[in-house]
């Protein structure tokens, strides 16, 4: 697991959105390989899952709906393997979100969205996981599942986190600290 830390407008939030291809660098470019081949951008939103505060999610659907979307998504991009559903709702029931999932998201509160945002890029099977300050409106036993669900999985995805949180810190392997103006 790999941590962007740095204060207030130094880039970390950027850094991740340019990971992301949610915004292109000017100048110059970001390219992505596997095994020496170039993945085009269209492709990269099927091997990656981005979590932030800031992120917006459908307010009409419920949980349930808006996993179902995806795992449909998924299905028609054929770049990742669909996940069961009782993937999504294992890591759903591990966030306290079991009993939620088919209230509409509109009517969860602001660490109940974050969590919603959890299961869907946790959920989707996706090898890159880019989170921007994901224990944000998080509680204290919440932040603490999410930083040992992240340690369960630091072996098998490639986990790329901005923080400047110490408990989040504290997990990481590496850390890039990024200087500000």
């Amino acid at each position: 697991m790999h941590l962007v830390t740095g204060s207030n407008g130094s880039g970390k939030s950027t850094l991740l959105r340019l990971l992301s291809s949610a915004i292109e660098p000017e100048p110059g470019s970001v390219d992505y390989f596997i095994d020496g081949v170039v993945i085009p951008a269209e492709k990269l939103r099927y091997l990656m899952a981005f979590v932030a505060p800031y992120q917006e999610i459908p307010e009409e659907f419920s949980l349930m709906e808006l996993i179902e979307f995806q795992k449909l998504m998924s299905e028609h991009s054929g770049l990742t393997k669909v996940q069961s559903t009782e993937a999504y709702s294992s890591i759903a029931s591990l966030f306290g979100l079991d009993v939620h999932s088919q209230k509409l998201i509109r009517d969860y509160s602001t660490g109940m969205r974050q969590k919603a945002k959890f299961v869907l890029a946790f959920g989707s099977g996706r090898p890159i996981w880019l989170l921007d300050e994901p224990g944000a409106n998080l509680d204290a036993a919440s932040n603490r599942i999410l930083q040992q669900f992240l340690l369960d999985h630091s072996n098998e995805k490639l986990i790329i986190m901005a923080s400047n949180e110490p408990s989040e810190i504290s997990i990481g392997r590496s850390l890039i600290h990024l200087g500000g103006s």
